[in-house]
């Protein structure tokens, strides 16, 4: 789905000026596609619901009185937008405007670049966008749980045949105040002598699949990848990135996947620039909690709570509760992480023990509980 505003960032459509309809600049357009010939009959049925319309207005060069009449008859036809090169008219007509308010339909005016241009750039920009989105619905499907390994293989090739079986997976987003900006293309895939590196935007970021021929080839994987993100215009030092452990077979992507993608939401937890799977301790288990319906329902629970808690009292059993867990139940690292006395950071843990029903194992249960605060925080 492709919204006329995000066509406006595009380089030939720079020269844009818009004249009315600006409440309708989310409309969804279809096609991109020129209205430049003469008409008598004045006879529109090849335009359809959806269409982004270029016109120099040719076909009213010596009768401007038809410019609001086929104007009419091209919003029954349910169009997006219209932008009118001001070959022949400089301005438009009031009515034509005050239309185009009223149906919340665009209406753009511009001077230079041809309609040719024009039709590449969106038609360019709509693929690559179907592309990415096709990219992100077979991934959704392939981490699915409970896929069987030939399905996941099966899924590999139908997202790039070209992918070797050997991979390595990264996932990089950009740090706090940036923003996915990968241009108007999909990443170009990179070659080399027995290797290739794939580039998808999921998400919130940018998922690399480093593939080789053989195993041996991975060696200084993530290296490679690093600079295969700058060859994509993703600069390093601006975004964390998440590596996955290797993997030898493709019924095995799914999983290196997903270990990128928990390595890189670790990555955001403890704002660290970039993290190995195998790094990251006990929270290469955590992160999967969050996918699970049953962990989830009960951790929501629970967050309510201590919020509920806070609100009624005006403690912050939250931030407490992070810190002792962050300082791995040492009370006293725990008080001078808030600026509390020990004891009262004993207290708000008995209390919330008390509020959350936990016995027995109930340190562990506090570490997982808060471990799950902080990745989604994150």
């Amino acid at each position: 789905m492709v919204r006329i505003r995000e066509i406006l960032a595009l380089d030939p459509l720079a020269g844009f000026e818009l004249l009315a309809g600006a409440g309708g600049l989310d409309n969804v357009l279809t096609n991109v596609t020129i209205l430049d010939y003469e008409t008598d009959s004045m006879d529109f049925s090849a335009f359809q619901k959806g269409d982004f319309i270029l016109t120099s207005l040719f076909f009213a060069k010596d009768a401007p009185q038809l410019i609001v009449d086929a104007f009419r008859e091209l919003l029954r036809r349910g169009i997006a937008g219209i932008a009118v090169k001001t070959v022949f008219y400089k301005t438009l007509p009031a009515d034509m405007l005050r239309l185009a308010d009223a149906m919340n339909v665009p209406v753009f005016a511009y001077h230079a670049a041809s309609m040719e241009e024009i039709i590449l750039a969106a038609h360019s920009y709509m693929l690559a966008k179907e592309q990415r989105e096709l990219a992100a619905m077979r991934l959704d499907a392939m981490l699915g749980f409970g896929r069987a390994p030939s399905a996941v293989a099966e899924s590999v090739r139908a997202l790039d045949a070209m992918l070797y079986p050997h991979c390595v997976a990264s996932f990089s987003t950009p740090r706090e105040g940036g923003a996915l900006n990968l241009g108007q293309k999909m990443p170009v895939p990179l070659f080399s002598d027995g290797q290739y590196s794939a580039f998808f935007p999921y998400h919130d970021g940018l998922l690399q699949l480093y593939t080789a021929a053989d195993a041996e080839r991975l060696a200084g994987a993530e290296d490679a990848m690093l600079r295969a993100y700058e060859s994509c215009g993703v600069a390093p030092a601006a975004w964390r990135t998440g590596f996955s452990a290797p993997c030898h077979a493709y019924d095995f992507f799914d999983a290196v996947i997903r270990q990128s993608l928990y390595s890189n939401r670790v990555c955001r937890c403890f704002e660290k620039p970039r993290l190995r799977y195998g790094a990251l301790g006990v929270y290469r288990f955590l992160p999967a909690l969050l996918e699970d319906k049953s962990v989830l329902a009960e951790y929501r629970t629970a967050l309510t709570q201590l919020r509920c808690f806070e609100e009624e009292s005006g403690i912050p059993m939250l931030d407490t509760l992070s810190a002792y867990a962050a300082a791995h139940g040492s009370v006293e690292q725990a008080a001078k992480r808030i600026y509390q006395h020990p004891n009262t950071v004993r207290n708000r843990v008995k209390k919330a023990r008390a509020l959350l029903a936990l016995d027995g194992d109930w340190y562990e249960q506090i570490f997982i509980l808060m471990g799950l605060y902080a990745l989604e925080q994150a």
